[in-house]
């Protein structure tokens, strides 16, 4: 049986583990069909809270890059970056930060609240924090409980409104749709685990993603539950250049089941007759 030069390079790769992950992703990337993109290495955030530690990944203000810290001696630390080189700085000069794979333990700290109604009514919780950690928190404490998720994500528009790694992702960046879809998937994962199976979420987003948001959604709830494209139309802009814009997209999938869908019949119960609400002045 005839072999591709891929193969016959991959098995000179003697580590097993790492032969596995070469498999696996060239598998992924040369599908011929669906949303094909360059996963980008998991972002990493600052922890400004946690201590600077040997071990330990730090993120150097200087120039904004992540290290691990070899070793502290006094007010130094010595650094080496992904490609093992080595540079001193001093520990005012770093901040300690994750990178998403390591350990977190996300915890809930309350720091106020304001209360309307009536004590045993139930309250709204505002949670502030990176959300990646609060959706991986959430499916630990509210696994398959929640009726609906409604996410406005960056629209990636390239007016330097949304950072990854640190780094504010520009027009020019020609990976910045790469990395969105990376940010995306990951959090559109999580949130998955979070419905209820009779759940629904929607996420706004513009023209920048829309069509690309549409394909990432049919692969994470299956495009036999993409429930609706609801548009709305919000302030155009006179100055624009080829139409005034100002349209923006709510994409609505449900909670994907192995046979799509549940229809509206088969959510009811049995002989339960159908009551339709009419509006005023419509015709029945």
């Amino acid at each position: 049986m005839s072999k591709s030069m891929f193969e016959v390079y991959l098995n000179e790769v003697t580590d097993e583990a790492l032969r596995a992950k070469l498999k696996a992703e060239y598998e992924r990337t040369t599908k011929k069909f669906g949303l094909v993109f360059e996963r980008h290495s998991p972002e990493g955030i600052r922890m400004p809270q946690a201590q600077v530690r040997r071990g330990r990944t730090v993120i150097r203000e200087a120039d904004g890059t992540f290290h691990k810290v070899r070793a502290i001696s006094g007010d130094a630390v010595t650094l080496a970056d992904e490609h093992g080189n080595v540079i001193e700085e001093k520990v005012a000069n770093v901040t300690a930060a994750r990178q998403f794979g390591e350990v977190v333990f996300p915890g809930l700290k309350s720091v106020g609240s304001v209360r309307t109604g009536k004590p045993e009514s139930p309250a709204h919780v505002v949670i502030n924090g990176e959300n990646f950690h609060a959706l991986e928190m959430l499916g630990y404490t509210h696994p398959e409980s929640v009726d609906l998720i409604y996410i406005d994500p960056p629209y990636n528009t390239g007016n330097k409104t949304w950072q990854y790694n640190d780094h504010y992702v520009a027009e020019q960046d020609s990976f910045r749709h790469s990395k969105w879809l990376s940010f995306m998937e990951r959090r559109l994962t999580l949130a998955k685990k979070l419905l209820k199976r009779t759940g629904v979420i929607i996420v706004a987003i513009g023209d920048e993603e829309h069509h690309r948001l549409r394909m990432l959604m049919d692969e994470i709830f299956d495009d036999q539950n993409f429930l609706a494209n609801i548009t709305w139309q919000g302030s155009g802009k006179n100055d624009s250049r080829y139409t005034a814009g100002g349209v923006d997209y709510m994409l609505t999938s449900a909670y994907p089941v192995s046979s799509g869908c549940v229809s509206d019949t088969q959510k009811r119960a049995p002989n339960r007759p159908v009551r339709r609400r009419t509006l005023p002045g419509t015709p029945k």
